[in-house]
């Protein structure tokens, strides 16, 4: 879409530079300013062909002809409205047409300074946006990096947690340890009235540390109302 209103623009504009041009021409031509002689488009014009030796050396006693000076747009038009009205018969125009022509020029020339000012103005635009999609791509990029090194971060937190939770399992599984070693020997009746007062769950920790024989036998003295939770707590921390 944007591409054929550039076209569009680009269109206009030819159309209105073909305009003025050949409307200079038909001024300049008006004012007797030879076509070869007409600023801008003269070279499109050959020069005519000298007269022959005769003519030019009749012409040679006769006053110089200034040379005509390349006249701007503004001027032949001021010229050839200032001659209107000896030129009437001469002319393919009338003051009337030639003054509407001329606002017709300059409602097109004005009208393709407006297209170009809106084009430039469509063409910043469009540039600021692509610069805004740029900076929001960087911070976008900017952002993604502190989230990689976040993340980064993290998974070093992680590492350093999961080693502290193995450092205090492995505290925790000497500690039972020791313990254990205390029922390990003696009487199995007086501690298995001593086993009988921790929770199932801390007595499963020593039961784990002892032999399967000595297992069975604090086991078996247990209280009824406490072995099947003791015993429980224990096939679950085997497992």
């Amino acid at each position: 879409m944007q591409i054929n209103k550039i076209l569009e623009y680009v269109a206009f504009a030819v159309g209105g530079v073909s305009l003025f041009l050949a409307s200079l021409l038909v001024f300049a031509l008006a004012a007797g300013v030879p076509a070869h002689e007409v600023a801008v488009i003269g070279g499109l014009f050959p020069e005519p062909p000298p007269q022959a030796e005769s003519t030019e050396k009749a012409a040679g006693d006769a006053p110089a002809r200034p040379k005509i000076q390349a006249k701007s747009l503004e001027d032949v038009i001021a010229s050839t409205l200032s001659r209107l009205p000896a030129q009437t018969g001469a002319s393919p125009y009338d003051a009337s047409e030639l003054e509407t022509l001329v606002g017709d020029l300059k409602r097109l020339k004005l009208q393709y300074d407006t297209d170009l000012a809106a084009l430039e103005k469509r063409e910043s635009s469009t540039a600021e946006r692509d610069a805004a999609i740029a900076e929001q791509a960087q911070l976008l990029q900017d952002l993604m990096a502190q989230l990689d090194q976040r993340e980064g971060e993290l998974a070093l937190r992680e590492e350093e947690l999961k080693r502290d939770e193995n450092v205090a399992t492995e505290n925790e599984n000497a500690r039972w340890a020791s313990i254990a070693k205390v029922f390990a020997s003696g009487d199995p009746k007086k501690y298995a009235a001593r086993l009988s007062k921790y929770t199932p769950e801390e007595a499963a920790h020593i039961l784990i540390n002892l032999d399967e024989k000595k297992q069975t036998a604090l086991l078996d003295l247990l209280p009824e109302a406490q072995f099947a939770d003791f015993l429980s707590a224990f096939s679950a921390l085997q497992n």
